[in-house]
């Protein structure tokens, strides 16, 4: 009886087809690392304990002891964010389903020991089988994971360049604040120094009293705006500090300057739907969750056939001692259902992915032509203040200086004016910023993001059945 070489060669077969599959450790990281230095020219870093560790949190503490810019902060952001960190692991469960998918189940030993009541000698059945039809399917199943993990390593780039994108609006907006703030500060002392002129003047009588009212309302009401720039100032930075993943000291950096002038040479236009096209995420992601649903269709197609086929070996002792052994089968019959609800279903997933493919393009088309005019109509606002409107007011201004010093004018005409010129320069941050936030916008949506992000993932795509097989 040569029952134990037939285990042995019936096992060996079994290691050979399935293989012995190990789990890569970058998990497919590494190729987003790449892709979002080609889209957005940032590095990103998983932390890993590594040695690297430690040399990008010194890039980042570096970075943080001088004044920050919108690129700075982004890549502060993109190193020290922990929900990043979160997101990369989605690559790792990803690519653990697609190892997953290409193993065995493993097979089932089943042994049966029965004790005649008459005394005789016990029988003994021994079977070991396993699915034969996961053999079949698992060059199937493996092409559904390889898409899923594509889609996985685009997604988790698309939530880099998501938050890469709120980094950079939101940098802008904090720059924004702090202008504000110093712009109304500066108008809270113009209107300080009228009042106190003021209360001189009441003082001797050459004002009345509704007068130095107005002008203690006035002085009132921009004390209050500047308590509000103040709050907004710093619920800007609280807000830049959570994005950037910054606490207790780390928080105490400083902003560069005001808001950048626009560039001389307009951003590059042409073609701007095509490029948006093309380099979409968004599209990238369904077109591999429908590749997925493709071949997940020939996962059904064969199961609606045979839904479920076992093979083995078995081996009887009688209560003799005789050992008989044989092949073994066991087929689900397809009598009551023959797969075709599954079918269906799979092939609404397909066609409601295939709509949301040619409904996302043609949202990204109307985002790229909205997104152009709101940079080109933002653009010629801030060159009618600074071609037209600041030049006016400082005119104005200096004109009403010369009539101040030649004693025509009281010194509340002179303080208005320049109240009106502070308030002129805030309107032009204003346009400024909405400039810089339109072009952040237009340069997500041409990395690869709409400017309106959305939630990409589709139908849950599935095995077409568990997968229990390990190692």
């Amino acid at each position: 009886m040569n029952t134990t070489r037939k285990l042995l060669v019936l096992a060996s077969m079994t290691s050979l087809v399935t293989g012995c599959t190990s789990l890569p450790p970058d998990a497919g990281f590494d190729e987003v690392s790449v892709n979002v230095e080609q889209r957005i020219a940032n590095k990103v870093h998983w932390y890993t304990g590594g040695e690297e560790d430690a040399q990008v949190r010194q890039s980042i503490h570096d970075r943080l002891a001088q004044p920050l810019t919108a690129d700075s902060a982004v890549q502060i952001a993109l190193l020290n964010n922990y929900n990043l960190q979160a997101a990369y692991a989605d690559l790792g469960i990803s690519q653990a389903d697609l190892v997953q998918a290409g193993l065995l189940k493993n097979p089932v030993l089943e042994m049966t020991r029965l004790k005649p009541r008459n005394g005789e000698d016990a029988s003994l059945d021994i079977e070991l089988r396993f699915e034969f039809l996961d053999i079949l399917l698992i060059p199937l199943r493996k092409k559904v994971a390889t898409q899923q993990f594509a889609a996985a390593k685009q997604r988790v780039t698309a939530t880099v360049l998501d938050h890469a994108a709120l980094v950079r609006k939101a940098f802008y907006e904090a720059q924004t604040s702090q202008h504000m703030e110093d712009m109304f500060r500066e108008v809270t002392s113009s209107t300080e120094a009228a009042l106190e002129a003021a209360r001189r003047l009441r003082k001797i009588g050459n004002i009345t009293a509704g007068t130095f009212d107005r002008f203690q309302l006035s002085h009132d009401e921009t004390r209050l705006s500047l308590a509000q720039s103040e709050m907004s100032n710093r619920a800007s930075r609280e807000k830049l500090n959570q994005l950037m993943g910054l606490w207790g000291e780390q928080t105490q950096w400083l902003i560069e300057g005001g808001l950048k002038p626009i560039p001389f040479k307009p951003i590059d236009v042409n073609d701007i739907e095509k490029r948006a096209i093309a380099n979409s995420l968004d599209l990238a992601i369904l077109k591999h969750d429908i590749e997925a649903l493709a071949e997940r269709s020939g996962i059904e197609n064969v199961k609606s056939i045979i839904d479920d086929l076992e093979a083995g070996y078995a081996w009887d002792r009688e209560s003799s001692g005789e050992w008989s052994d044989g092949p073994t089968i066991e087929l689900r019959i397809p009598i009551f259902d023959f797969g075709h609800a599954r079918r269906a279903r799979v092939a609404a997933e397909l066609k409601q992915l295939q709509d949301s493919y040619y409904a996302r393009a043609i949202e990204i088309r109307s985002s790229a032509r909205a997104l152009s005019d709101r940079l080109q109509s933002s653009r010629a606002m801030v060159e009618h203040y600074i071609d037209n409107i600041l030049p006016l007011n400082r005119r104005i201004k200096d004109n009403e200086l010369l009539n101040y010093n030649a004693m025509q004018i009281d010194v509340f005409k002179l303080l208005r004016a320049h109240e009106k010129q502070v308030a002129s320069r805030q309107l032009f941050v204003q346009a400024l910023r909405d400039y810089w936030l339109a072009r952040a916008d237009l340069e997500t949506l041409l990395s690869g993001r709409a400017n309106t992000v959305s939630d990409m993932r589709g139908p849950a795509i599935s095995m077409g059945g568990g997968n229990e097989g390990g190692h």
